[in-house]
């Protein structure tokens, strides 16, 4: 925090004559170099603007679940329990600046809290994440881990919805997930863009023999 300088009272240098002065005088200058050296030290910390420091990645939660095909697996009836449906949404905005070369991701939910600030790099045409709030959510199916952090609304959007699906089939005690479908739906409102997640599956349980 930095706290205003208040006022002070001026002080005066007084400069004699003759040898026996010569000393004193020298003290009262360092005295004064030293007083406008701290002042100036003053000035320019209250001019630079605030910056933040961050890590290279921003904090991540991950979760994943086995997709199973069970056509393609070797399993009767008695092997298995297959739960009722369960339908998880999340919803992501993204605002882009004037020029178009810089865009910010939030999550809209009440449950979410995370900010993804890109930046694009034109010599090298990619986008570059330039800044980043809050802790992300992400999950995924199988051996998909890929822990990059897309630029992508809708990817992210993806994401967040896959780890609460994930969450709610883990807490039902699900070992693995059945039929996953992902749909996102997008819509517009003034200068943000909105995308709607809605992910659907059945959880499975295997019996213990």
């Amino acid at each position: 925090m930095f706290s205003r300088v208040g006022k002070t009272t001026p002080h005066f240098l007084i400069i004699t004559t003759g040898p026996e002065s010569v000393g004193k005088n020298n003290v009262h200058m360092k005295a004064l170099s030293s007083f406008f050296c701290r002042a100036s030290l003053v000035l320019l910390l209250a001019s630079i603007p605030f910056i933040y420091t961050r890590a290279e990645e921003p904090p991540m939660a991950t979760n994943s679940m086995r997709a199973l095909d069970l056509s393609a697996l070797k399993l009767s009836p008695a092997d298995f329990t297959i739960m009722p449906q369960i339908t998880v949404t999340s919803l992501v905005s993204v605002e882009w600046s004037r020029r178009g070369d810089e865009k910010t991701i939030r999550s809209e939910d009440s449950s979410e809290n995370f900010m993804l600030a890109f930046e694009l790099n034109k010599k090298e045409d990619k986008w570059e994440l330039k800044e980043f709030d809050g802790v992300l959510t992400f999950g995924y199916l199988g051996n998909d881990t890929e822990l990059s952090i897309p630029h992508q609304t809708v990817r992210i959007a993806d994401r967040v919805g896959l780890y609460r699906l994930i969450s709610k089939a883990q807490e039902l005690g699900a070992d693995a997930i059945i039929d996953p479908i992902i749909s996102t739906n997008m819509a517009r409102n003034g200068s943000k863009l909105y995308f709607k997640t809605t992910v659907t599956a059945r959880p499975l349980t295997l019996k213990s023999k």
